[in-house]
């Protein structure tokens, strides 16, 4: 059987997938993208088990039905490498895909389609619609947060809260926690709290990229799915339940002040220089009109550097530096509102104009 499509259309059909087929898999059929051409549409679909990708598109030729799996990669290799405004014949014949695009040849072996991995969800639960920047700016402001290989395997993970009207991101390591908040145009009936798996929060917040309209959301109780135009995200969702985040705010704010992001930023940047890697403990002295900072080093450095603020009282903490900065990093506004209680209490950063987003960093001892 026989196919001819564009390459533009192939590219941005394996563009869309690429992301869920991993370069090493023990199961040789997860390399493979997996084709479904007819009734005037044409799909493919990609699978590691914990992740599906669905991207598809009306295509008139499509009217006979028409399934293999090919390798993904090499597929997507081959694409890159034709013209931009060149077509592609398909011409699949036994195991062999044979590929023609202008003067270039191309053989790949196929796996069948009947091998190719369903993926295990259970019926949905509830459903809500969001618009995609407002999605994708509760990742990006949460996403850097989550723990990495953590043995509390739900801290590898993102918390997603729809409640009522608002859908909450959160994320900690155990050292910090990002929050950010979004308003649904539609209320939801019932609240829901999931855990997304590290993998997944990267995946759909890659698919979100440009994406103006809403997405529709589905939840189940053992995976999310998102619908983005014609690209259906599937994740399993982390079996667990994820802390009481509330507890790690502090709800008893004793001093609150306002200091310039990027003076304090590039402050830190030059003062956890002399820190080791792993450990960038630096000291915070507040007075009443500065902030001092200071770290030191393995070796006897040491480094210091000070920043004019309004703070109004005297006292001594200290934070990991690189945290701090992953916080300010991810704070809009010139101006950033630092709100700390004592020395051994976590402090929370946030934009001066923007409450919808909060970072916590937890205390070192001095």
């Amino acid at each position: 059987m026989r196919l001819t499509v564009s390459r533009a259309i192939l590219l941005g059909l394996l563009q869309k997938v690429i992301g869920v087929v991993e370069s090493k898999q023990t199961l040789a059929i997860l390399s493979n993208v997996l084709f479904r051409c007819g009734g005037g549409r044409l799909s493919l679909t990609a699978t590691d088990l914990e992740m599906e990708l669905i991207a598809e598109v009306d295509f008139s030729a499509c009217l006979d039905n028409l399934t293999f799996t090919v390798p993904a990669r090499t597929l997507l290799d081959m694409c890159q490498s034709l013209a931009e405004d060149s077509t592609v014949d398909l011409l699949l014949e036994g195991e062999k895909l044979r590929i023609s695009s202008g003067k270039a040849r191309f053989n790949l072996t196929t796996l069948p389609a009947e091998n190719f991995p369903g993926f295990d969800t259970q019926p949905i639960d509830d459903c809500f619609a969001i618009s995609g920047p407002k999605l994708r700016r509760v990742l990006e402001k949460t996403k850097f947060a989550m723990a990495l290989q953590d043995v509390r395997f739900y801290l590898n993970g993102l918390l997603l809260e729809v409640e009522q009207d608002v859908l909450r991101a959160v994320t900690s390591d155990g050292h910090r926690l990002a929050y950010s908040e979004q308003k649904l145009d539609i209320p939801v009936s019932t609240q829901y709290q999931v855990i997304i798996p590290r993998k997944g929060v990267a995946e759909l917040y890659r698919l979100l990229g440009g994406w103006e309209d809403n997405v529709e959301i589905s939840l189940g109780s053992n995976n999310l799915r998102a619908l983005i135009g014609d690209t259906l995200f599937s994740v399993k969702l982390l079996d667990s339940k994820y802390p009481d985040y509330r507890r790690v705010i502090p709800s008893d704010l004793g001093l609150t002040f306002f200091i310039n992001k990027l003076t304090l930023k590039h402050a830190l940047s030059r003062v956890i220089v002399v820190c080791p890697e792993k450990f960038r403990a630096v000291r915070f002295d507040c007075q009443a009109d500065a902030l001092t900072l200071s770290a030191s080093g393995p070796d006897h450095e040491d480094a210091s550097d000070v920043v004019d603020a309004h703070i109004g009282k005297d006292f001594q903490t200290a934070y990991n530096g690189s945290y701090v900065l992953d916080a300010l990093n991810h704070c809009d506004s010139d101006m950033i509102k630092f709100c700390v209680s004592d020395s051994s209490t976590a402090c929370v950063i946030e934009s001066d104009d923007d409450s919808n987003c909060r970072f916590v960093v937890m205390p070192l001892r001095l």
